[in-house]
């Protein structure tokens, strides 16, 4: 039987491992397998509602202490990256008007 801390450090572990699984919100998994009951350091059991995702595809909606798919929280062990999310376009800074067009707009209101 595990006592506290190793079952602490067996958390901390996964929450290393599933950061290093690359898996983000947005990206496409497949559910390769059910899992036991506190597998690994997951928090969490599984249920026969999660196994009906098993072999299935699905888009991540979280990533916090687990990942996160529908309403149901699976361990990265148990899934298969199939395709990053798309990077956003990077958002243009919007441009600055010149400074001596905004001295040429501020001289023409102080002339009338």
């Amino acid at each position: 039987m595990e006592t506290d801390a190793e079952k602490s450090e067996l958390r901390a572990a996964y929450r290393v491992m599933q950061a290093a699984s690359g898996i983000e919100v947005g990206d496409t998994v497949k559910v390769l397998r059910s899992f036991k009951s506190y597998e690994m350091g997951f928090g969490y059991h599984c249920n026969n509602q999660k196994c009906k995702y098993v072999g299935h595809e699905a888009i991540v909606d979280e990533v916090d202490y687990g990942i996160v798919i529908g309403d149901w929280s699976f361990p990265f062990f148990c899934l298969e990256l199939v395709s990053k999310a798309p990077k956003e376009a990077p958002k243009e800074a919007p441009k600055k008007p010149q400074r001596r067009m905004l001295l040429l707009k501020y001289r023409t209101r102080m002339a009338r």
